[in-house]
C-alpha cells in the first residue's frame, strides 16, 4: 500500500513538473537538433484587418480605438471591425458615432467572445485578420513587423509579444507577469523548433483564408490558432509585434481567469483532440 501511494505521488510530481522542466528540455533538444528558420519565399500581404470585440469596455474604447485609427494608418491598406457583445455602459452607443468609420457591430445579447470574432471576420475579404483585446494597446511602430512572418507560406498564424505594464501594482500582478515571460520563452523555443501550441487573443495574426469559425462555448483565439496548426501551418512567436496590457492585479481577478481559461481550453482540446492524435 505504501509502495503504490509513493509510486503514485512521484507520477503526480513528475506530472506537475513535466511543463516547467522536462517540456522545455526537449525544445532545446529539438531546436539544437532540428531548427525551424523562416524562410521568406512570398511577398508581403498586402490588405489587413483589425477586429475586436468588446463587452462593456467604455473605460477604454476610446484610446483602443485611437489607437487602431493609428495602426490603420501605418499599415496601409487595413479595415476596423468592433463589435460590441451584449452592452450596456454605453460602449455600443459610443461605437455608434464612428460608424462609416469603422465597421461595426452591435448584438443586444451577450453571446460570447467567440460569436462576434466569427462575426467580424464574415465582414471581410483582408488577406490577414489580426485579433486583439479591447483593454490592450497595439504598439504601431512594431505592427508592420507582421508582415514579414506571413512571407513564409508555411507560416498560418503569428502570435504576438505582450507586455504588462502593471507588474509594480501588487504581488498577483508580479507573479502572472512572471509566469507570462516563462510562457512567452516556451512559446519562443516551440517557434524555434516546429509550431508555438496555440496564440494568445491579447493579439495575433492569421491568414484569413485559414480560419475556422470556433463554436460559441469554445475559447476564441486557442481554436482558431490551433486549428490552423492542425490544418499543416505553423503558428510562430514574434518578439517584434508587440502590445501593452495589464495583468489582474487581485488574486480572486486571477483565480477566476484562470478557471475560465483552463475549462474552455479542456473543452478545446477536447474538440480538437480527433486532429491532433493525427499530427506527426
Amino acid at each position: 500500500m505504501i509502495a503504490s501511494l509513493t509510486i503514485l505521488t512521484a507520477i503526480c510530481i513528475v506530472v506537475a513538473l513535466h511543463p516547467y522542466l522536462t517540456y522545455p528540455a526537449t525544445l532545446l533538444i529539438a531546436r539544437r537538433i532540428r531548427p525551424q528558420h523562416l524562410l521568406p519565399k512570398d511577398p508581403a500581404p498586402s490588405t489587413y484587418a483589425i477586429v475586436c470585440c468588446a463587452h462593456n469596455e467604455m473605460s477604454v474604447i476610446a484610446s483602443k480605438l485611437d489607437n487602431m485609427l493609428a495602426l490603420q494608418k501605418k499599415l496601409g491598406h487595413c479595415e476596423i471591425l468592433i463589435h460590441s457583445d451584449g452592452s450596456d455602459d454605453g460602449t455600443a452607443e459610443y461605437l455608434k458615432t464612428f460608424a462609416g468609420t469603422v465597421t461595426i457591430s452591435i448584438s443586444k445579447e451577450c453571446l460570447g467572445k467567440s460569436v462576434g470574432m466569427k462575426t467580424l471576420v464574415s465582414r471581410t475579404n483582408a488577406e490577414i485578420i489580426i485579433f486583439t483585446d479591447a483593454d490592450v494597446t497595439i504598439d504601431v511602430d512594431s505592427v508592420t513587423n507582421v508582415c514579414q512572418y506571413f512571407r513564409d507560406p508555411d507560416v498560418g498564424c503569428v502570435a504576438g509579444h505582450l507586455c504588462w505594464k502593471n507588474q509594480s501594482d501588487s504581488a498577483t500582478a508580479r507573479l502572472g507577469a512572471l509566469y507570462w515571460s516563462f510562457d512567452e520563452w516556451l512559446k519562443q523555443l516551440e517557434s524555434e523548433s516546429g509550431s508555438a501550441v496555440g496564440a494568445y487573443g491579447a493579439l495575433f495574426a492569421i491568414r484569413r483564408s485559414l480560419f475556422e469559425p470556433p463554436p460559441a462555448h469554445i475559447i476564441d483565439d486557442f481554436h482558431t490558432s490551433m486549428s490552423i496548426y492542425c490544418s499543416g501551418k505553423r503558428v510562430v512567436r514574434a518578439p517584434d509585434f508587440v502590445a501593452y496590457g495589464r495583468a489582474a492585479s487581485t488574486r480572486k481577478d486571477e483565480i477566476g481567469r484562470k478557471v475560465r481559461i483552463a475549462c474552455r481550453s479542456y473543452n478545446c482540446h477536447r474538440l480538437l483532440w480527433p486532429r491532433i492524435k493525427k499530427l506527426p
